[in-house]
């Protein structure tokens, strides 16, 4: 029996020490297998738990595959293909006001000196733009976009006592009003054209640098009324307007701070090459002293714009398609624009000088991407 029960347990205890060696060796892989898993790059389309997210902050190389191919799972540091390619529209809509203009009208004085000035400012105005482009797989994009803002504003001056109003519009000598009226309206649009190309540096800043070209169309018309004695009156009107186009560069940056919401900058500037009519008529109740003027020119009119803001973008079905929407402020230049008749130091000339427009205001975005 002895015997018996020591040939039964001597293969027994070898059949347990090979399972155990085999358990031991298989745990050690296991182990290694997790430090390897632990030292490797982090994949940059999963957060630090592992799970898959589409934020900016975590990006590889997911570009779109014909079915069938083998997905890229290539990850870029600095990445030469964004991943999210295909078209998109979108739409802003924008609440500007224009400033920098002199649109001086009427000089109150009284029997010996010159005491102010009343303006024609321009209103807070709505207006939009609408736009489409494609994100390229090799990180080039392009984009083409409209934008159109049609602002005016009016103002009203009288004389108080022992005063009268001279037109610091045009050319009246020794004549004065009792009241005056002034109003401006604007027309601004442009088309731009901007190919760029984007980059990721780290996890959670994107550049994009762009050239392109700009054209654009502005149009203002001022009109002055001043009424004086004897149902006297005059109108004047002053009208200006630009067309041209130019090459354009420019940069963007976007910081991703937590999860797709992010803030967002934006400059570029534009050499336009423009067409400059301007037209000039006065008006008087007796037709003595009529003016009819016009000259066109063409020159040079730098542009330059800012735009700063918050963005926060989503993308959806394994990243097929997108949503973006965007709030910020804008500051528009435009250089060597405007002209007018104007009052120089007391003294009614014919004098056409140049001015400097610039609108600035609320921006409101909203994209998808498909």
């Amino acid at each position: 029996m002895r015997v018996g029960f020591s040939k039964m347990l001597i293969p027994l205890l070898g059949t347990l020490a090979i399972s155990f060696s085999q358990g031991e060796a298989q745990d050690r892989n296991e182990s290694d297998d997790v430090v390897m898993q632990q030292s490797r790059p982090m994949p940059a389309n999963e957060d630090p738990r592992g799970r898959k997210t589409s934020s900016p902050k975590y990006y590889r190389d997911s570009c779109r595959q014909n079915e069938g191919e083998e997905e890229d799972t290539t990850y870029y540091f600095v990445t030469p293909c964004v991943g999210d390619y295909g078209f998109k529209l979108y739409g802003d809509f924008i609440y500007w006001l224009p400033f920098g203009l002199d649109l001086d009208y009427a000089v109150r004085a009284n029997t010996t000196t010159y005491t102010d000035k009343s303006f024609v400012k321009y209103d807070w105005h709505p207006g939009f733009k609408v736009g489409f482009g494609y994100n390229g797989k090799s990180a080039w994009d392009f984009d083409l976009y409209y934008l159109y803002i049609h602002p005016n504003g009016s103002d009203a001056a009288a004389a108080g006592t022992n005063e009268v109003l001279i037109s610091s519009f045009d050319q009246l000598p020794g004549l004065t009003f009792q009241q005056a009226k002034g109003n401006v309206r604007l027309v601004y649009m442009h088309g731009d054209l901007d190919i760029g190309r984007r980059l990721f540096i780290g996890r959670t800043l994107s550049l994009r640098f762009l050239f392109g070209l700009k054209g654009g169309w502005i149009q203002q018309h001022w009109e002055a009324e001043f009424f004086g004695a004897n149902f006297f009156h005059t109108k004047s009107t002053n009208e200006w307007d630009i067309a041209g186009a130019g090459p354009k560069v420019g940069a963007q940056i976007y910081w991703n701070y937590y999860d797709g919401l992010g803030i967002y900058g934006k400059s570029s500037f534009a050499a336009m090459i423009v067409h400059h009519d301007f037209d000039y008529t006065q008006v008087q109740s007796t037709h003595t002293n009529d003016v009819n003027l016009s000259y066109s020119e063409h020159k040079l009119a730098p542009t330059v714009d800012f735009e700063a803001g918050l963005s926060w973008g989503r993308r959806f079905h394994n990243n097929r398609w997108g949503f973006n929407i965007a709030i910020g402020y804008q500051l528009t230049c435009w250089w060597n624009v405007a002209k007018r008749m104007r009052l120089d130091n007391a003294n009614l000339i014919d004098a056409s000088q140049p001015g400097n427009l610039y609108l600035q205001g609320l921006v409101t975005h909203a994209g998808l991407d498909f």
